[in-house]
């Protein structure tokens, strides 16, 4: 029994040294105002934690995701496109004539993979391989991670834990502008 724990732990060590590191969690940096925030706002969180992301581990095909309490090793699909440009329409006030149209082209990295491998395990038996999207253009880094029921949101150098049993679902949440004008 002690063999094979130790023949597992030294397969898992292998795989998660092949990949590159893109998100490590900090000891003890949790983000006090940005977790009161988001409760006040009614969103339940578990916690918010700065991380340290390298950028340049996008360019692997396989990463590792530390985030704070499971550690996830993700592969890249080579069939999704690895940069992509997105159009977005900006408004700025324009003086007494009103707003201002502005079109503006953004290239960002979207590496998209499917998690290969996690530590501590949530399903012991595999479904479906989920996919992940990651984000990385001037405003920098975003990306979704799911581990079980848990929600790892990653905007910028914080990472947001939620609870989805938690998630509350408003049925008359639609997309009709509700405003009577």
């Amino acid at each position: 029994m002690l063999a094979a724990l130790l023949l597992y732990a030294l397969v898992w060590l292998s795989q998660a040294m092949a990949a590159e590191p893109f998100v490590e969690a900090l000891a003890d940096t949790s983000v006090v105002e940005a977790e009161q925030r988001l409760r006040a706002s009614g969103d339940a969180v578990e916690w918010v934690r700065r991380v340290r992301v390298n950028e340049l581990a996008l360019a692997a095909d396989e990463i590792t995701v530390n985030l704070y309490d499971v550690v996830l090793h993700l592969v890249r699909d080579p069939a999704v496109p690895f940069f992509d440009t997105a159009e977005e329409v900006i408004y700025r006030p324009d003086g007494a004539d009103g707003v201002h149209r502005e079109v503006v082209r953004m290239s960002s990295v979207q590496w998209t993979g499917t998690m290969k491998s996690s530590y501590p395990e949530a399903n012991p038996k595999p479904t479906h391989p989920q996919r992940m999207s990651i984000w990385l253009n001037a405003s920098g880094a975003r990306a979704g991670f799911r581990h079980g029921v848990w929600r790892y949101t990653l905007d910028g150098d914080q990472l947001v834990k939620r609870d989805t049993r938690r998630a509350t679902f408003n049925e008359r949440n639609d997309v009709r502008d509700r405003r009577p004008d």
